[in-house]
This record gives C-alpha cells, structure tokens and sequence, in this order.
C-alpha cells in the first residue's frame, strides 16, 4: 500500500479539510497519516487529524525551517497551504523547501502568488490582458476631488473581505482612507458576485471547474 503523508498548514478550523484527505485516503486504499499544523493549541482542526503539530507563527524567523523538519520528520509528500498570507513566502521558499524535506508543496509560481496577493497588481494585470474591470482611482484623482460616488475601498492586500466598503461621499472616502493601510479604491460595482473556483494537477492542467453564485 502506497504511504502518501500530508501537511496541512494554518489548519485553524478546516475540520472538514482534514477529514476529506482521511475519506480519500481510505476510499483510494492509500495508507496516509493527516498532520494539521497551526500556531495555535486551541485551533480545532489540529484535533481531528491524524497528528497535530504546533508551529511558529507566519511571521517567526523559523517558520520555514520548522516546516522542512517536520516533513522531514514525519516523511510528508505534499504541503498544503490553506491562508492567504502564507503564499508569497511559500512561493519564495518552495524550491528549499521541496529540495531539503523531499515533499511537494501545493502552491502557484512567485509570479502568479504576486500578481494575486496584490489588488493592484491584479487591478494593473486585468488591464493589460484586455479584462473589463471597474476602474482604479490614483492617488492624484483622489486628492482632486474630481471623482463621483459611490466608490468602493478595499486594502490591497487584504482577505476575507476585512476593511472593504462602499464609499457614498468624500468625508467616507477620507476616512476610509486614513483607516486603512494601502487602500484600492475602484467604481463601485452593483450586481450579481460569482466565485470559480479552479481545480488543477501539478502540471497545470484543468480537472474541473466550480462556480458559485
């Protein structure tokens, strides 16, 4: 029986996550141990895998290395990453991190971690690759005042919709502005929001397609 062992980082409350790797473990009679890694002892998924591993926060200088120990360790063939703010560091890191513990990590190139995790880089790759999006106000036609309402503010880093709003006049939009760190303001868009999410093998090729309204 193939022994395919699996990392899951940021486990959190992903209890479904973690049992849906088991489920496909068993159904597909491969012989798995799920380890949820987290930072934190009372992150509810760690307690439904197969081990639990307590590692550094995101932002500790050893997080990468205490990663690679713990594949190494426990012989983990792949590493899945499950928040945002992990991606561009794993990214960076992916060819250490592969070359030393021997496990694939479920991540996209620099590249595209770069262009996905920045909303103005996103905002500026749309553009450029013929996308009609709404449009990005500079800071300069901002502080011009020139700009109708309503506008919508969003950090461009941010997730999980955390400092977004529609901005209906301009004592909103400036302290929207002041509030939050690198904002992105755009026209505010009114409509139906659909998300696709895209499921693709290690070579890059399309397994199937999930769009929800």
């Amino acid at each position: 029986m193939r022994e395919i062992n699996i990392l899951i980082l940021s486990a959190g409350r992903r209890v479904e996550l973690v049992q849906s790797f088991q489920k496909a473990a068993k159904r597909l009679n491969i012989k798995s141990n799920v380890l949820a890694g987290d930072c934190s002892e009372t992150a509810p998924a760690i307690y439904f895998a197969d081990k639990k591993v307590i590692l550094p926060s995101i932002n500790e200088p050893n997080y990468i290395d205490e990663i690679i120990n713990v594949c190494k360790k426990e012989d983990v063939k792949l590493v899945v990453p499950t928040i945002d703010t992990d991606l561009l560091l794993l990214s960076e890191e992916r060819e250490r991190i592969e070359s030393e513990s021997g496990a694939v990590v479920l991540i996209s190139s620099t590249e595209a971690v770069s262009i996905c995790r920045d909303k103005i880089n996103t905002q500026k790759f749309l553009e450029e690759n013929g996308f009609k999006i709404p449009k990005m106000y500079s800071e300069e036609e901002l502080d011009s005042k020139n700009i109708q309402f309503p506008l919508f503010i969003k950090p461009k880093s941010g997730s999980s919709s955390i400092n977004t709003f529609k901005v209906n006049n301009l004592e909103e939009l400036n302290t929207y502005r002041f509030l939050i760190k690198e904002p992105i303001v755009q026209d505010f868009m009114e409509g139906k929001e659909f998300t696709v999410d895209v499921f693709l093998d290690f070579n890059g090729d399309l397994i199937t397609v999930v769009p929800r309204l």
